[in-house]
């Protein structure tokens, strides 16, 4: 019996997860223009009627990305923002430190820039991103500090205290890295980033049980 009209293929989540993954880091071209649908077709080694079939238009093939993304970096948030019994002097550099290696070597640096590029002023992009990428992350540090709360490691903070405190932590080496990587600072003015890494979440922890 055949597929009744508007049916999708058994494949079809499948196969546009698969698209999406692999167009993370295409969103721009290189030289930081965004990338149209036939830069991401060929990027993809598909025609651009199949993007079309699977993502209707290019705002709906970035947000299919973001969550591609994200799906894909959930082991890393579920592991990198579980405190697993060790102590907040150890769970805040290693986040951090892990977000400088997701950056650096898998990609995420890339999809952020392109992010930003392509949501900025977009009232369909934008929030695409921040519900795609940000927001989860935030999230995810978030939980995180409440577990060291609950477990008296952190003085108490309630849900926008430890929102504020979430996007303290992630702001500072987000920051340090589109400076040297995606806008080229480090042949401006070089920077450690793994070191503002540790000594950031040292003063974080500081004063947060200082207030």
């Amino acid at each position: 019996m055949g597929r009744r009209p508007g049916a999708r293929n058994r494949d079809y989540e499948q196969t546009r997860h698969a698209l999406a993954a692999t167009l993370s880091a295409a969103l721009l071209r290189d030289d930081g223009t965004p990338a149209t649908l036939v830069d991401l077709a060929r990027a993809a080694g598909v025609s651009t009627t199949t993007l079309t079939h699977y993502f209707g238009d290019r705002d709906g093939l970035y947000a299919a990305v973001l969550e591609a993304v994200r799906a894909d970096a959930a082991d890393f948030l579920a592991s990198g923002t579980s405190a697993g019994g060790r102590p907040p002097e150890e769970t805040l550099p290693g986040l951090l430190l892990g977000t400088v290696l997701a950056w650096r070597r898998f990609g995420l640096g890339r999809v952020f820039a392109g992010g930003l590029a392509l949501g900025l002023g977009s009232p369909r992009r934008g929030p695409a991103f921040v519900s795609g990428l940000l927001e989860p992350f935030l999230q995810a540090v978030e939980q995180l500090l409440a577990e060291h709360v609950g477990r008296g490691e952190l003085p108490p903070l309630d849900a926008d205290q430890r929102r504020a405190a979430a996007l303290g932590v992630l702001s500072p080496v987000v920051l340090a890295l589109l400076h040297q990587d995606g806008l080229g600072g480090s042949g401006v003015r070089p920077l450690d980033v793994e070191t503002l890494a540790r000594g950031h979440a040292a003063l974080l922890l500081a004063g947060l049980r200082a207030s």
